[in-house]
């Protein structure tokens, strides 16, 4: 599902909300929030996934596909990069990015071209 053609070439984080939310009714997925993957194994007999939740209650899945999404670009790792140091302007992960307007006028780099990266 692309995005809708009246968004900006780079969409904000309001704009990228609206998109998910539209992805989810049209297609009509139900997310599950505020669970914890407990176990996970591949049942060959039955060709699928097993998958154990918990959060409110327990709840289990069995699934043809599985998809792990970690959250690794949540876990802030900067590496030491020599001159950094000496260097007085912000330095920071994208975990911690909400919008460009501080650097508004500036001259930036973003180093990494990860998602995270390219998007900002």
């Amino acid at each position: 599902m692309p995005f809708p053609s009246k968004f900006p070439t780079y969409p904000t984080k309001e704009h990228f909300v609206d998109y998910l939310d539209a992805y989810v009714s049209k297609f009509g997925l139900e997310p599950q929030f505020n669970q914890t993957v407990e176990s996970v194994a591949y049942d060959h007999t039955l060709g699928s996934w097993r998958v154990k939740t918990v959060g409110l209650e327990e709840i289990s899945y069995l699934s043809r596909w599985l998809v792990v999404a970690t959250g690794e670009n949540s876990e802030d790792v900067v590496p030491a990069i020599e001159g950094m140091n000496d260097f007085e302007g912000p330095v920071l992960h994208t975990s911690s990015y909400k919008n460009g307007e501080e650097f508004s006028g500036k001259n930036v780099l973003v180093v990494g071209c990860g998602n995270s990266g390219m998007e900002i």
